[in-house]
C-alpha cells in the first residue's frame, strides 16, 4: 500500500496510508493532512488515486509546491516511488514499493524541517542521505 511519510515544520513525524480515493492536504482543519506552516495554503494540494498510482494536484497554493526539489510547473504530477514534496516548511515522502521499511527507507530520505529554505524558494536543494 502507497503511504506518505510527513515531517511537519516542527520536526513531528508522521505516517499516512494512502487508502481512501482523494486526500487533502493543507493548512485548514478538515484537511486529511493539516500541516502547520504559515506557508502551506489553507486547500494546499491533493493526492488522488487511479487505476495504476496516485496524483498530486496543487490546488493555486500561493507558495506553490516542490516535487524533488523543483517547482511543480504544471499542476499536476503523478507521484513515483520515493518522490519528496515539500509545502511551505512541511516534507512528505511519498512511498509505493511494497515491504518498504519505515527505519531504513523512509525516514533516511526525508530532509528536515531545519534544512528547508527559510525566505525564498531559488535556493532549494534537497539534503538525502
Amino acid at each position: 500500500m502507497a503511504r506518505l511519510i510527513i515531517v511537519d515544520a516542527r520536526r513531528a513525524v508522521r505516517q499516512i496510508n494512502l487508502d481512501m480515493p482523494l486526500l487533502t492536504i493543507g493548512r485548514e482543519a478538515g484537511n486529511v493532512v493539516m500541516l502547520a506552516s504559515e506557508r502551506v495554503s489553507r486547500r494546499h494540494a491533493v493526492i488522488e488515486r487511479v487505476d495504476d498510482g496516485h496524483i498530486l494536484t496543487d490546488l493555486d497554493s500561493l507558495n506553490g509546491t516542490f516535487v524533488n526539489g523543483a517547482p511543480l510547473r504544471i499542476r499536476s504530477h503523478r507521484l513515483r516511488h520515493g518522490d519528496s514534496v515539500t509545502l511551505g516548511r512541511c516534507q512528505l515522502r511519498f512511498l509505493q514499493k511494497a515491504g518498504t521499511s519505515l527505519a531504513a527507507d523512509a525516514l533516511r530520505l526525508l530532509t528536515l524541517p531545519a534544512e528547508l529554505p527559510r525566505r525564498g524558494w531559488g535556493s532549494m536543494q534537497p539534503a538525502f542521505a
